[in-house]
């Protein structure tokens, strides 16, 4: 066997002839083994076991076809992986084609391998990256591009190829952001920046530059590769979050920043003479609709007023705006006049009094609107919200669906307000509360057949408070319903007192608000403290005022059924002084009707009171209703209800109202 030359660019070489091996000396370091081979088997023992199907094959392929073959494998080192060789055999005949030998010529490729391995990585990157790259030479013309960039700006190759980023110039850009760009990339190597670029059919989009200058071992700038996003879609995002901190998301309006600024730019341009009108609105009874028919409903009767409001009364010198909830503000700037002021808030009541039909219900909707102005109310925003504020609330307190402007008067009242409002809370905590009982007569037979339970507020740091203006002030504050199941607890335990081991158990009769009334969770708390108490329901009264009919009657009808089928009688209370009439008592299954004393007082002076009162009686008992008349004082008003058949009777020419003691002295005895 002769002597064979090995090429430089490998690293040995080995000579197979049958199963006998000669290897050159380099092949022990290329294999990693240290003893001399004597056969193939020992040689290929090296090798990773993936790779011998492989080798087996090339080499049969190539003897067979008496060709070279090329392959790459890996040598294992420690059971793992290690360096690559590539192996380049070629087969020696004689002249009649008889095999003689192999020569094969192997070399270390780990690190063209890992190279190659690099280089298909980042051709993966450059193609397949969401962003658009491009490469570009030491003077700026671009050389490489993937599709990205093609199909961001509407190029083919032909149209970037060997030219600078310049085709992508807006000339929306000042030269001074191009240069500092230059700067930085000659003076840290990188830069990083937004700027707007134009497609090639000319319309343009905000993009973020990425731009880093690549230098060679002598610092020298070589090329220089630049990443482009389009950040439209960042663009948009950032403009709707804008919008939501400037506007309401529901109504889309002004929300309360955005309004904020709105008047004091207002009050800061204002001409002497000129006035700057806040209306505060708050719409009435809306929680109501909120809590009966849910939160998508009243989200619809928001937008709907919103809208009417916008569409009707907004202009260039009025701008509505939402705060939260069901509260609105109107910013109006005219020249002064008083007359101008009122009339919008007149227009502002009229546009949100028009009846409303939501999700197949029918409101007729309200609202307290009051007033403040600038400059005499107030010179900045937080003055102005809080004096038209209090004007709402001095609306709502006297009426509501009225508009109302601001007087000093209004503040103290609010302060006094405050401090009843910080008492009654702490009322039931402090033990400042207490029931009495109205009794009611029989006026047939002339005896005690129920009671009225009274809430009275007796303050350790206000004194007695009047009923008629703490129970305004615990409805419109929402107290009342803390106040009410503290009412139904206290009753209930008197009732079971009262009523325990007597013949002629008497009814206990409970005022519900219209906030308790359409209280979801109100009919659960009377069923719990029934069984609690151990009461008969039969022996119970609930008193609902007109008002609570008013609203969401599908609820009104569904929760009085409820109550009836326990057995809980239900009466209409203060009838005549609402909005409800006997045929809306129609569809609704009541059992008593109290006429308000308004009705008594004159019966005995005047005829019409009189014939009011009897056709009033006359028409409920048509419908099956008993009748109370309330506020009995005399003994004629008294005669002339049993006259005309009225059921039931109550008011001071009875008996005033009573504590639980009073009442079993009173009439107990009577009850056995």
């Amino acid at each position: 066997m002769k002597a064979v030359y090995c090429e430089p660019e490998y690293a040995g070489y080995f000579i197979v002839q049958g199963d006998n091996v000669i290897c050159s000396e380099s092949i022990p370091l290329l294999y990693s083994f240290r003893n001399s081979l004597e056969s193939i088997k020992e040689l290929r023992a090296f090798i990773c076991e993936k790779y011998f199907e492989s080798i087996q094959r090339a080499w049969e392929n190539s003897l067979n076809q008496k060709l070279s073959y090329t392959i790459r494998y890996g040598i294992c080192e420690n059971g793992t992986e290690g360096k690559m060789i590539e192996e380049t055999g070629f087969h020696k005949f004689s002249e009649d084609e008889t095999y003689l030998h192999s020569i094969v010529f192997v070399r270390d490729v780990t690190t063209q391998v890992i190279n190659e391995r690099d280089l298909d990585l980042a051709a993966k990157v450059f193609h397949k990256s969401g962003e658009s790259i491009i490469v570009m030479d030491a003077n700026e013309k671009i050389i490489l591009a993937n599709h990205v960039f093609e199909s961001q700006n509407q190029f083919t190759s032909q149209d970037y190829m060997g030219k600078t980023l310049s085709i992508l110039r807006s000339n929306l850009e000042e030269d001074s952001s191009y240069a500092a760009m230059r700067k930085s990339i000659q003076e840290k190597g990188f830069w990083r920046g937004e700027l707007t670029y134009k497609r090639y059919n000319g319309t343009v989009y905000p993009a973020e530059l990425s731009m880093s200058a690549v230098k060679d071992e002598k610092a020298r700038v070589t090329n220089y590769i630049g990443f482009i996003r389009d950040i439209t879609e960042k663009r948009e995002a950032e403009k709707k979050i804008l919008e939501l901190a400037r506007f309401d998301s529901l109504t889309m309006l002004p929300n309360r920043h955005s309004i904020q600024s709105h008047i004091e730019n207002e009050l800061a341009s204002l001409d002497k003479g000129e006035t700057l009108a806040v209306y505060f609105i708050d719409l009435d009874n809306f929680k109501i609709v909120n809590d009966s028919l849910g939160h998508l409903v009243g989200d619809l009767y928001l937008k709907i007023i919103s809208r009417r409001l916008h569409e009707k009364l907004s202009g260039p010198a009025s701008v509505l705006a939402r705060l939260g909830g069901d509260e609105f503000l109107f910013v109006v700037r005219n020249n002064g006049s008083q007359d101008d002021i009122e009339k919008f808030g007149e227009k502002i009541i009229e546009n949100i009094s028009e009846t409303l039909l939501v999700a197949g219900s029918t409101f007729k909707p309200s609202a307290s609107v009051g007033v403040a102005t600038a400059p005499n109310d107030g010179k900045d925003f937080a003055s102005l919200i809080k004096h038209a504020d209090t004007a709402m609330y001095h609306a709502k307190r006297t009426g509501k669906n009225q508009c109302v402007r601001y007087t000093v008067i209004m503040s103290e009242t609010a302060k006094e307000r405050l401090r009843y409002e910080l008492n009654l809370r702490a009322a039931i905590e402090e033990d400042e509360l207490r029931v009495v009982y109205q009794p009611k007569i029989e006026l047939a037979l002339n005896e005690f057949t129920g009671v009225e339970a009274l809430l009275r507020w007796d303050s350790k740091h206000l004194g007695s408070v009047s009923p008629e203006k703490f129970i305004s002030l615990a409805e419109e504050t929402g107290i009342i319903l803390e106040i009410g199941r503290w009412v139904i607890d206290h009753v209930f335990k008197d009732m079971a007192e009262f009523n325990k081991n007597k013949s002629k158990p008497i009814h206990f009769a409970i005022n519900f608000s219209p906030r308790q009334f359409h209280d979801e969770t109100i009919f659960a708390y009377l069923r719990e403290k029934i069984v609690e108490h151990g009461i008969d329901p039969r022996w119970l009264e609930i008193e609902i005022t007109e008002s609570s009919l008013m609203e969401n009657v599908e609820y009104v009808k569904e929760t009085l059924q409820k109550m009836r089928k326990l057995g809980i009688l239900v009466s209409i209370d203060d009838f005549g002084t609402g909005y409800s009439s006997f045929l809306q008592l129609k569809n609704i299954d009541v059992d008593i009707l109290k006429i308000d004393k308004k009705f008594v007082e004159g019966i005995e002076e005047k005829d019409s009171d009189f014939s009011i009162l009897r056709g009033m009686v006359s028409m409920a008992h048509n419908m099956g209703m008993r009748v109370v008349a309330e506020g009995v004082e005399t003994q004629g008003q008294a005669e002339l209800l049993r006259s005309i058949g009225c059921n039931m009777g109550q008011g001071f020419y009875f008996a005033h109202p009573l504590d639980l003691d009073e009442l079993e002295f009173t009439i107990g005895s009577k009850t056995h």
